[in-house]
């Protein structure tokens, strides 16, 4: 047999291999997976990482400055980003015990700022609870997000707090200056998943100390029909709390933002 002969022979097996694995895992779709609920998983979150993060021994070939998906450990190069439409905003005010106590889960989330206990900012700028014993409030703009690659489109978290509460601002600002949408009757604000939105970080640093923060670019419209009924399906998931949240307390928050304007 020649070796053309051997080669074709050996690609026609290989399709026809990968057409059967295709056909069994159609005929078993979902298998396994039935009682899985929304508290048996975890919604990534996409993170930045600063110098000397822990997780930079962890993450192969990570540099400070890339982001990465706490789920998947997939690393985003930060000269090269990530596109997300944006699904759904909350702002959060979450209590936590003092760090290296407890058991690293909120002791409370208030949705508003009234709800929640006063406080005094001491010298770690921290908000500390008055007559909480130590335990303080943390500032959170949860953005939820459909982060696309060419291969899938999937749901994750990025939360921004402290110095990158600025970032959430400006996004905010972007989307809801996009420009508007044609309806019927005329023109009307565009949805929150209108537009690709493209992210990266660059080098930030102040009185306190260097970081990585956030980049937000918003890119083209979003021209992918399954796009916007996934992000669609998702924003009504979040705001009727069918998402499960495995929120982490940050190490340190220690960086002041007091003196950011925006």
């Amino acid at each position: 047999m020649s070796k053309e002969k051997q080669v074709a022979e050996k690609q026609s097996t290989e399709i026809a291999e990968a057409s059967s694995i295709d056909s069994f895992l159609a005929e078993n779709a979902g298998a396994g997976t039935q009682n899985f609920t929304k508290d048996d998983l975890a919604l990534p979150f996409l993170r930045s990482l600063d110098e000397g993060a822990a997780m930079l021994d962890t993450l192969d070939g990570a540099e400070a400055g890339d982001m990465y998906n706490s789920v998947t450990l997939e690393v985003y190069k930060k000269d090269v980003g990530i596109k997300v439409i944006p699904c759904f905003y909350q702002k959060e005010y979450i209590e936590w015990a003092p760090i290296g106590t407890g058991s690293g889960a909120p002791i409370n989330i208030y949705k508003t700022l009234d709800e929640a206990p006063k406080t005094e900012r001491n010298h770690e700028n921290k908000d500390l609870i008055v007559g909480g014993g130590g335990n303080y409030i943390e500032t959170t703009a949860q953005h939820y997000v459909l982060l696309v690659t060419e291969e899938s489109a999937s749901p994750a978290l990025i939360s921004l707090k402290s110095t990158q509460l600025k970032k959430s601002r400006m996004w905010n600002t972007l989307t809801a200056t996009a420009p508007p949408i044609q309806t019927a009757n005329g023109t009307a604000p565009a949805p929150i998943f209108t537009y690709y939105y493209q992210l990266s970080t660059g080098a930030e640093s102040n009185l306190k100390g260097r970081w990585s923060g956030w980049k937000i670019l918003r890119g083209e419209k979003v021209d992918v029909l399954a796009h916007l009924k996934a992000a669609h399906s998702l924003a009504t998931s979040f705001e009727k709390g069918e998402v499960s949240i495995k929120r982490e307390q940050s190490e340190s928050s220690s960086i002041d933002n007091s003196d950011i304007p925006f």
